[in-house]
């Protein structure tokens, strides 16, 4: 990553010096969207890093379009390829001046406790479906002895009878 905003940055420089052509837009041009897509697809970019990523592309992309279309002289087309080359080397070093690892960790360390509440709530939910479950089965087993006694509450009460006759006399 830094190979192509180191390369952006050398670009800056001669663009700086006045070494740069007319003749050298049209390959800028492909080195600058090069840069720029490998860029926005950096895995390690933190979340405002990459929104940044992102409206930098944006605006390069405006500018590489405006270039592209043929409309602009070459002093003009000269500058918007400049201008993007000069806000992908500040993007550059605004990226090695950040605590990038730090900024890294502090998001992955967000992430993480986010994470870690997720899960809690899931677990939570788990126990109370594992509850709801008990409680059906407890009251589908009640149900079953109920009908079960009930069924045999004609028997029984016939049975009773005896017992009860039994134990008086």
């Amino acid at each position: 990553m830094f190979r192509i905003l180191s390369l952006a940055a050398v670009a800056t420089v001669a663009l700086a010096d006045g070494t740069w052509g007319p003749a050298d837009t049209a390959h800028a041009l492909d080195g600058v969207i090069g840069a720029v897509e490998k860029i926005v697809h950096l895995p390690h970019l933190s979340a405002t890093q990459l929104e940044q990523a992102k409206k930098i592309a944006a605006d390069i992309k405006v500018d590489v379009e405006a270039v592209e279309s043929g409309k602009l002289t070459k002093e003009q087309a000269h500058k918007k390829v400049g201008e993007g080359m000069k806000e992908l080397a500040a993007f550059a070093a605004k990226l090695q001046k950040t605590g990038s690892l730090s900024e890294r960790k502090a998001e992955l360390e967000k992430q993480l406790h986010e994470k870690e509440a997720a899960l809690a709530k899931l677990e939570k939910q788990m126990k109370l479906l594992k509850l709801k479950k008990l409680l059906a089965e407890k009251k589908l087993a009640l149900q079953n002895l109920l009908a079960s006694k009930a069924a045999g509450q004609d028997r029984s009460a016939a049975e009773d009878a005896k017992a009860t006759a039994a134990v008086v006399t």
